[in-house]
């Protein structure tokens, strides 16, 4: 093989890396996260500090380190605000703004079964998955 078409081998492969590989991967990375794998269902989270739901400006995440006395809830962040909260939307702990409470009880409303099989899950130390967004 030429020089010439050596060098021209190695800036292609450069090039693929730097603007197509890399980017690719960054991108990927924002939309998955870093606590997502590939599961049979689509994604599952498995850090312990997962976020299962963003929507409207509230995060919900669940945690399963808390130990096996804390009774089943769930935390929102929205706008610079943090409360516990439990699977019927009372809130535990904390305090959110009244419009944040009043969407994270929709919220809770609507997808109760799914957050009481995750509290199961979290506490058999197995991966929770992500939870629709309010519609």
């Amino acid at each position: 093989m030429s020089p010439h078409r050596k060098t021209s081998l190695a800036a292609g492969v450069l090039y693929l890396l730097t603007f197509v590989s890399i980017p690719t991967l960054a991108l990927y990375g924002s939309v998955k996260g870093a606590n997502c794998r590939p599961s049979h269902g689509g994604w599952e989270l498995t850090s312990a500090r997962a976020r299962i739901s963003y929507f409207r400006g509230i995060a919900i995440y669940m945690y399963w380190d808390e130990g096996s006395h804390a009774a089943p809830h769930f935390h929102a962040h929205h706008a610079g605000a943090r409360a516990s909260v439990d699977l019927d939307g009372r809130i535990v702990a904390g305090d959110l703004d009244r419009t944040g409470l009043r969407y994270v009880q929709e919220w809770a409303m609507a997808h109760r079964d799914e957050l009481q099989a995750n509290w199961e899950r979290a506490r058999r130390a197995e991966p929770i998955l992500p939870i629709d967004p309010l519609a």
